[in-house]
């Protein structure tokens, strides 16, 4: 995370709706050039921190820093954002994808001769081709995103939020889309915070995932380290509640990065670990025993099975 100098940070913000406590001292920075991920269930208190960030409400305490600057209220600093609010809510539904990008693309202050190249650039990207003197009321709920996208995108942003933004599109455009940002941080340095309940998405694109439930954050590191809060190899063998305890003893050493449970019902004893060399140890140990190994198996732990045994941990 050192790598990254700081374009957003947020100390201590907190939010309350009457009794409920919305977000309960969010504090985390994004780094320029940096994708983060921002994920958590239903209510956890994503959109709104997008919402703090945008000003779209006025969060209760704490304060929030864009590129170095306190932002107090709503200025001259969001000329610099890109935002998607989900449900495709910053754009006009009167106006076709083309004239919206150019409305909101002179907003921030670009002519059209400009941002022309850019507009239809992403069009491509978006596949909106088909769709682009279309009003975007009419439009399923696909293009309406697509288009949230291309106003977004458009303009050179120093930060862009996109809340939900593969909602309502194809496997083919997503992986568009992914390119398209990957490209865009590459050329111009963009950073982007990222919600979205995709985690193939989130694990194909940011350098850091942070978690928030309940309003708190609960993670806050890269996709690696969530990951390796699971393990990768697991080894099944079938023996006796003694050799479970043998095994206990004989792996003493690897406590940190080992997981021993034993079934009483079929004797199954489970060994789970990241390390090679306690594999190594493990299936010594069971070879000079002659202790039968029933299976043995590598696992990709899948940001989506990480992300969820997080939150379990965190409610025991």
């Amino acid at each position: 995370m050192a790598k990254f100098k700081e374009i957003l940070s947020l100390n201590k913000v907190n939010k309350c709706y009457g009794d409920l406590q919305a977000l309960e001292n969010i504090s985390f920075s994004v780094g320029k050039g940096e994708i983060v991920a921002l994920i958590g269930n239903n209510g956890s208190g994503k959109t709104t921190t997008i919402r703090s960030i945008c000003h779209l409400l006025k969060y209760d305490t704490g304060n929030i820093h864009f590129d170095g600057q306190e932002v107090t209220e709503p200025g001259p600093y969001l000329k610099k954002i890109g935002v998607v609010l989900e449900g495709s809510r910053n754009c006009h539904w009167r106006l076709n994808p083309i004239q919206n990008a150019k409305y909101f693309a002179g907003l921030k202050g670009y002519n059209n001769s400009k941002i022309k190249q850019r507009i239809q650039y992403f069009i491509e990207i978006l596949g909106l081709n088909k769709y682009q003197n279309m009003e975007v009321g009419k439009l399923s709920t696909g293009n309406r995103q697509k288009t949230a996208l291309l106003c977004s995108l458009i303009f050179e942003p120093k930060l862009t939020l996109l809340d939900e933004p593969t909602l309502g599109l194809d496997i083919e455009t997503t992986e568009a889309l992914k390119n398209a940002i990957l490209k865009q941080v590459a050329n111009e340095g963009t950073s982007l915070l990222i919600t979205s309940h995709n985690m193939d998405f989130i694990d194909k694109i940011c350098d850091r995932v942070i978690v928030i439930e309940q309003g708190k954050i609960v993670f806050n590191d890269t996709l690696e380290k969530l990951k390796n809060r699971l393990y990768k190899y697991e080894l099944n063998i079938v023996e006796s509640k003694q050799t479970y305890e043998h095994l206990q003893t004989q792996l003493k050493g690897y406590e940190a990065d080992l997981s021993l449970d034993f079934n009483c019902r079929d004797a199954t004893t489970s060994i789970k670990f990241n390390d090679t060399n306690i594999a190594l140890s493990a299936l010594s140990y069971l070879h000079n025993k002659n202790i039968h190994i029933q299976e043995l198996s590598m696992h990709t732990c899948s940001m989506e099975k990480a992300y969820v045994e997080l939150l379990r941990d965190n409610k025991l």
